[in-house]
């Protein structure tokens, strides 16, 4: 990524701002698996040797590319009391196991499924916070915000019934999901 940051000073008031430019390219071939005899558990192959081995993880190419920001204000109402404001576009790219995950984590008992269809998550936080330093406390008051657009996050899957899905008998099945979401509060 790229990235370009500026700061300006205006009497009491500071502004600094800045915007990001990223491109994450995920990329690979066909891997098979074949049942190892003397391990008991999947062993990786880059090619299929004979009928035995499964397509595990199918051959996957996408670029993700996305924008992020922000700028945020600091006023000085006097040399220790502080108002300061900011807005922040964020943005993440999808790593490799939340895309391509296809298997059981045996430590875990959970067989981990990815997601091929996603997107970039996308974020808007706004925060406003005042802040005293005083002779014998520091002091903050904040507030802030966060949407999130195509939030990252693993599910447990149900069947139409309401069921857990049960891929590998006695182990649970979990999904990464994308969905909307906010986070909010006070400090």
């Amino acid at each position: 990524g790229a990235f370009l940051y500026l700061k300006k000073t205006l009497g009491r008031l500071d502004v600094s701002g800045g915007v990001r430019y990223d491109s994450r390219s995920v990329r690979w071939a066909d891997q098979y698996v074949r049942l190892n005899p003397a391990t008991g558990f999947d062993q990786l192959l880059t090619t299929p040797v004979d009928a035995s081995a499964t397509l595990q993880f199918p051959a996957y190419q996408r670029t993700f590319t996305g924008v992020s920001g922000s700028v945020g204000a600091t006023y000085g109402l006097t040399e220790r009391l502080l108002l300061k404001a900011n807005v922040a576009r964020g943005y993440r790219a999808p790593n490799i196991t939340e895309i391509g995950s296809n298997g059981l984590d045996p430590g875990a008992r959970i067989v981990y499924l990815g997601n091929r269809n996603f997107n970039p998550e996308f974020s808007l936080q706004t925060d406003l916070a005042f802040i005293g330093y005083l002779n014998n406390l520091d002091i903050s008051v904040e507030l802030f915000n966060n949407v999130i657009d195509n939030y990252i996050y693993q599910a447990r899957l149900n069947d139409a019934a309401g069921n857990p899905v049960v891929i590998v008998p006695g182990n649970f099945t979990y999904q990464y999901q994308q969905s909307k979401a906010q986070l909010y509060g006070a400090e």
